[in-house]
């Protein structure tokens, strides 16, 4: 009995105590105006329920919590100035401490949004649609009003792979798809969109110049007998050139910010050909993780 009245009178002495030293400190800093932080923004818990975090096991039961400040270690300093210039003998007693959960004070504890990619290709994406149409609106012109190809050698027409019909039909289409969706990841901004985009602005690359090879080679093999239309199959030859030149600046300026940057597009392509080597663990995990470890050191201990 001479023990469990000990401990109820120690254990009201220190809630005294804690809310005396919460009362002068809140005080101090409404008079304090050159040197005020913002009010409090108070959380409510419920102290009294087994599982609360902020139950404390022979003391403080049923006791609210002081209020939680955003900047944790301000408040820890207010708290050990204000106690230290104290004369009262309840000082040994006890104190609460928020850990400090920023390395400096000015610096936040949780940064702002990062995007996956600093620059955007939204400009390169609206030239190659433009270059893109032109080339498709050139070669159907062309297509469609001439059709007279013949040998260099004599005057049999070619329908044979010597023939450039539609080539730079479907270079204008790789130019419409990769420009659309350099524009679409401008609004998404998601990762999915933006290694899509990638994907297939390499392989657009790949296409375009195996498309402009074989465009050259069959000009050279082959000889056009109408020469009424022919600058439009010129046309079509210059926007095709001019959209892979976009094509080629995209697809190497973000080699290195797609592959080796916050899209770790090198990283997953490492896991799926080598899954035994390389950790299948996403950033999206790993941002998680780091958030909830900080949510864990920002409650409040008391000692």
């Amino acid at each position: 009995m001479v023990v469990k009245e000990q401990i109820r009178v120690f254990d009201a002495d220190m809630q005294s105590a804690v809310m005396s030293r919460y009362q002068k400190l809140t005080e101090d800093t409404a008079a304090d105006v050159e040197h005020s932080i913002p009010p409090p923004q108070c959380r409510e818990h419920d102290n009294t329920r087994p599982d609360s975090p902020h139950m404390v096991s022979g003391s403080l039961q049923g006791t609210p919590d002081p209020p939680f400040y955003a900047d944790a270690h301000l408040y820890e300093g207010r708290l050990q100035r204000h106690v230290g210039d104290g004369d009262d003998d309840d000082d040994h007693i006890g104190s609460i401490q928020y850990p400090s959960v920023a390395a400096h004070d000015d610096e936040p504890l949780f940064s702002k949004h990062v995007p996956l990619l600093l620059k955007w290709p939204f400009y390169y994406g609206i030239i190659e649609i433009v270059l893109g149409f032109l080339t498709v609106l050139f070669s159907v012109a062309y297509i469609f009003m001439v059709q007279d190809w013949t040998s260099t050698v004599d005057t049999v027409r070619v329908f044979n792979s010597s023939n450039s019909y539609g080539a730079m039909l479907w270079s204008g289409v790789v130019l419409i798809l990769a420009g659309s969706l350099a524009v679409r990841i401008c609004k998404t901004k998601s990762r999915k969109n933006i290694i899509l985009f990638y994907i297939f602005t390499l392989l657009g690359t790949l296409l375009n110049l195996s498309l402009s090879i074989l465009t050259i080679s069959c000009l050279l093999s082959t000889n056009n007998t109408n020469t009424k239309y022919v600058a439009l199959y010129g046309l079509s030859i210059v926007c095709c050139n001019l959209g892979y030149i976009p094509l080629l600046v995209t697809a190497i300026k973000y080699l290195l910010p797609v592959c080796l940057g916050r899209v770790r597009l090198g990283h997953a392509l490492l896991v799926c050909w080598l899954p035994c080597c390389f950790s299948p663990e996403s950033p999206s995990h790993i941002a998680t993780t780091v958030l909830t470890s900080h949510y864990d050191d920002m409650e409040c201990l008391v000692i």
